[in-house]
């Protein structure tokens, strides 16, 4: 979270709008050769090393299987890749170095460690070069010309980490040499999951392609860019849960107790009340001061865009809980593509009517009410087994002491430079929301209180 707040500022202002819209256009479209060569492995590998966790032979031979069916539709998505560059287009260079992109797909095995919950050695890698990457950045982005270098130090550096997470792999695998490969048995599943991601990909993806279609200038689609990075970025904080729980709940499903991974849900959603109602009115509350400071001026338009892009923070959070720790734990993958459909097919309506007369505020709007769609319909289904009503009923004391903290901190208004109006509004906000929920004594925060105060007087013992 902390290297993109340190690379999209300089980015920003260096390679422009129109430069962060050409980035964004052709990423958009290379994201589909990334996803075909995916195959959705990423999602099923994951919940199927989960239910095999004390069964290390059965883990080795799920990674073998799929690796080979990813080899696959690596190779066979390159080569459309190259079919396609050979055809005239606009930003041929832009693309060509993106390539490493779609490679960096056969050798992400971050499912792998996923699936066993070991998230230390992922995350410790990643770390390290990305730090790497963001040197890269800084040392080979210069001027509004250095586009291609932008892209290639992130491509460059994708391939980088997720070759490096093989290194523990490769030993296991030496120790179960000679296992009898089944690739037949992953198809019907993996076809299952792969067709939801790419409907997914529709309306999270293919909004910046139809807003470079039809948005009439690249800078349209640098404004959404940035918004929307900063959005998906605090929109992270709330979803990381659902990604740290799902290989739990498919483990607690599998070995039958699915009682206790209902209960795990239904903490999950609180969760995400918790965490998501005070980042989506915050940013609304602070969207100004953000876009000049994080941006500049240039990007005085992500100003309306941001408030309004900033609903899918809670939103995302609500349906990754329905859909990474119900739907795909649960093997209800019908239900779950049936939801992710119905918001792609709303996506791509409202985009076509909205993007000519409002440009990239209209894509905004767009996955707001695509991002809503699938929520409620998940919600729909999954009111079968877990209560709805309960789940929205928790949520009322965390809209009150949102509301409050909203109202506060839209009530700062000092003339002083804005780094320092932003400090002031986000200590502010975060104190006026976690004070009033421990007046209303809600529960979470009553367990951290108590936490806090054993922990002084143990230090003061």
């Amino acid at each position: 979270m902390i290297l993109p707040i340190i690379t999209i500022p300089y980015v920003s202002r260096v390679l422009g709008a129109e430069g962060i819209g050409i980035y964004s256009y052709t990423n958009s479209i290379v994201t589909y050769f990334t996803i075909l060569a995916n195959l959705g492995i990423n999602m099923y590998g994951q919940r199927e090393i989960a239910y095999y966790q004390n069964n290390e032979q059965q883990q080795i031979k799920i990674l073998l299987e799929l690796l080979v069916i990813r080899a696959i539709s690596t190779l066979f998505s390159i080569f459309i890749f190259v079919f396609f560059l050979m055809t005239k287009i606009e930003n041929k260079a832009v693309y060509l170095v993106h390539i490493p992109t779609i490679i960096a797909v056969f050798f992400d095995i971050s499912w792998f460690y996923q699936g066993l919950e070991n998230y230390r050695f992922v995350v410790v890698r990643n770390i390290y070069i990305k730090v790497v990457g963001i040197a890269c950045v800084f040392i080979f982005v210069r001027k509004q010309e250095d586009l291609i270098n932008y892209v290639l130090c992130l491509s460059g550096i994708t391939l980088i980490a997720r070759v490096s997470l093989w290194s523990e792999v490769l030993k296991q695998i030496k120790r179960y040499r000679g296992i009898k490969l089944e690739f037949r048995r992953h198809a019907r599943a993996i076809f299952a999951l792969f067709i939801p991601q790419i409907i997914i990909q529709l309306y999270t993806v293919f909004d910046k392609t139809l807003l470079g279609l039809l948005g009439q200038s690249s800078a349209e689609n640098g404004y959404y860019e940035q918004a929307e990075k900063i959005v998906r970025l605090a929109a992270s904080v709330v979803c990381t849960l659902s990604a740290v729980m799902m290989p739990r709940i498919s483990s607690l499903y599998y070995l039958g107790k699915k009682q206790q991974a209902c209960e795990e849900i239904k903490n999950s959603f609180r969760f995400v009340w918790f965490l998501g109602i005070p980042i989506m009115l915050g940013l609304i509350g602070v969207s100004r001061e953000l876009t000049f400071l994080f941006l500049g001026e240039e990007y005085a338009k992500v100003n309306i865009i941001l408030p309004i892009l900033s609903v899918i923070i809670l939103v995302i959070g609500l349906n990754n809980v329905t859909g990474m720790q119900y739907f795909i734990p649960m093997g209800k993958q019908k239900n779950y593509t049936i939801s992710v459909t119905a918001g792609a097919a709303v996506d791509i309506f409202f985009n076509i009517i909205l993007i000519p007369h409002f440009k990239s505020i209209g894509t905004a709007i767009s996955i707001v009410i695509a991002e809503t769609v699938i929520t409620i319909i998940q919600f729909y289904y999954m009111n079968r087994e877990i209560s709805v009503k309960n789940i929205l009923m928790k949520s009322w004391k965390y809209c009150m002491a949102g509301a409050v903290m909203l109202a506060v901190v839209k009530r700062i208004t000092f003339s002083i430079d804005e780094i320092r109006l932003l400090t002031i509004k986000v200590i502010i906000g975060a104190f006026v929301y976690f004070l009033i929920l421990l007046i209303l004594r809600e529960e979470i925060m009553l367990n951290e209180w108590r936490k806090l105060t054993d922990y002084v007087k143990e230090r003061r013992g």
